[in-house]
């Protein structure tokens, strides 16, 4: 994060939880469990999901 000077870094690991860094903390969701139907545009969900609340001021736990 100092190298390239984020200030949000976020970490999917596909079903196995996420990570969300800012420059003071991290935040660790498992995820949920759920019946897949189809995975077409659920990256980009995600991401817009994270940036509004992070835009908005959320904390790392609130984003996730």
């Amino acid at each position: 994060m100092e190298k390239f000077r984020l200030q949000l870094m976020c970490i999917t690991r596909g079903s196995n939880a996420s990570l969300l860094c800012d420059q003071t903390s991290k935040h660790e969701h498992p995820g949920f469990r759920i019946q897949v139907k189809d995975t077409v545009g659920a990256g980009d969900a995600f991401t817009a999901a994270l940036v509004r609340e992070y835009l908005r001021g959320a904390s790392l736990a609130e984003i996730q």
